[in-house]
């Protein structure tokens, strides 16, 4: 009886010893919190805050010109059905694509590029908030970085804007489809050097930061190993080839320069 009870005790004990850790884990695990507790993560939770409410506002103007252009590029059909040219109707439409598809990709591919600036950003305010809080006078370089934030603002709308454009063609004049493609497609390329021209000031007002910490605070107390840097360049062109289908010439470009075929 005696060593049946020590057996039962032994694996209560078992027991206890499996649930207690547990429980104390669980009552002792803190609750999370979304308020930074220090200079870095005040940092990183404003970064984060910013480009969440920036791709909230491009989700947004994508959707409402994604129903846009649905409804345009209804009406285009509609309108190269009536067109006698059957090869030029079909190239005029995949013109018309391209175009949009263009504008998609290079929107996106600046705005990659305006949050890497962000994020390089955030790491120079938090190694400066630090110098600041032990008595360096950061004075100008938080004049370079408040001008940085303005930079990157401007951007992200200008970059918004761009994102709510439509340049799907029209189509009303068969005889006139071709001055319309060239139209269409000179205005993607003013609107998106527009654009590009401000990441570019993005990125040098990041630079401007990022070496004004370096002087005051030098570079061994500045731990930013990222360079800014834009992707891409504006010297694309759009060729149709020969089965119609109009394809870029360099798709690391944003802009065609070649009047398309039609």
């Amino acid at each position: 009886m005696q060593k049946k009870f020590g057996v039962i005790l032994l694996l209560a004990s078992l027991v206890l010893l499996n649930t207690v850790p547990a429980f104390a884990e669980t009552v002792t695990t803190p609750t999370p919190t979304t308020q930074p507790t220090s200079t870095s993560d005040r940092g990183r939770f404003g970064s984060q805050k910013r480009l969440q409410e920036f791709k909230d506002r491009l989700d947004k103007r994508e959707s409402e010109l994604k129903d846009k252009i649905a409804s345009r590029e209804a009406q285009l059909k509609e309108r190269l059905a009536t067109f006698r040219d059957k090869k030029r109707a079909q190239t005029a439409e995949n013109v018309s694509n391209r175009l949009n598809m263009i504008n998609k990709n290079r929107v996106e591919q600046m705005t990659r590029n305006v949050n890497v600036f962000d994020d390089i950003l955030t790491k120079v305010k938090a190694r400066v908030a630090e110098a600041k809080a032990k008595g360096k006078d950061v004075s100008s370089i938080e004049t370079t970085i408040a001008a940085a934030d303005t930079a990157i603002a401007n951007s992200r709308a200008a970059i918004t804007t761009q994102a709510g454009k439509d340049y799907t063609l029209s189509a009303t004049d068969e005889t006139k489809i071709r001055d319309e493609a060239k139209a269409k497609r000179t205005l993607l390329e003013t609107d998106l050097k527009a654009t590009y021209a401000t990441v570019k000031l993005a990125r040098e007002a990041v630079r401007k930061s990022i070496q004004a910490a370096y002087k005051t605070l030098g570079k061994h107390d500045v731990d930013v190993t990222e360079t800014p840097s834009v992707t891409g360049t504006i010297t694309g062109t759009l060729t149709p080839t020969a089965t119609g289908t109009t394809v870029p010439t360099n798709t690391s470009t944003p802009v065609p320069t070649a009047t398309p075929t039609i």
